[in-house]
């Protein structure tokens, strides 16, 4: 198994390709904190869900490494080919790190477990949407700064970042299919 993530920014097309490799017939995970925001906004309206969220980061991230560690211990281990990751749990330290926070012990611990075969990080794409409705808190200068701080917390924890950008999807997937080994 090939253990392939694709980060980015806020609006870099990170779920569309993750999608389109499902398509084709790849084993995916989705991004786990679009689930936990998705669980918050049911259980609390979309802005309880961003004025929670706000004030409880670090209890946010916690979630979203529980729900991480869980969807990549799912992934059964007779899978040949890559497996794609829309996110990987570095790029919760680089969302705290951007926000000032320390990260909890957990994720520090599983990030130095943690051995991703590549790293793709998107480009943040020219037709930004901040998609206020989803309940999450995105503009574009946020989207520049967070793949900024996933950049550097894969490079820290030693992986190579490979700069993925704008292009249409089939040419992306293309992109990418061609820089695996």
């Amino acid at each position: 198994m090939l253990k392939v993530v694709l980060t980015g920014g806020a609006f870099s097309g990170k779920t569309t390709m993750i999608r389109h490799f499902a398509r084709a017939g790849f084993h995916t995970v989705p991004e786990a904190a679009l689930a936990v925001i998705e669980r918050l906004n049911r259980a609390l309206g979309v802005e309880q869900q961003r004025d929670w969220r706000n004030a409880h980061l670090l209890e946010f991230q916690r979630m979203i490494v529980a729900l991480q560690l869980e969807r990549e211990q799912a992934v059964p281990g007779d899978v040949r080919g890559p497996v794609f990751f829309d996110r990987g749990l570095m790029d919760g330290l680089g969302y705290l790190g951007e926000a000032g926070i320390a990260p909890p012990a957990e994720l520090v611990e599983a990030c130095k477990k943690a051995r991703y075969d590549r790293v793709f990080l998107l480009q943040t794409l020219s037709g930004f949407n901040p998609r206020s409705e989803s309940g999450r808190p995105d503009t574009l200068e946020y989207s520049y700064a967070i793949a900024t701080a996933v950049r550097r917390a894969y490079l820290e924890h030693g992986h190579e970042v490979i700069e993925v950008p704008e292009m249409p999807v089939d040419q992306r997937a293309a992109h990418i299919l061609e820089r695996l080994p």
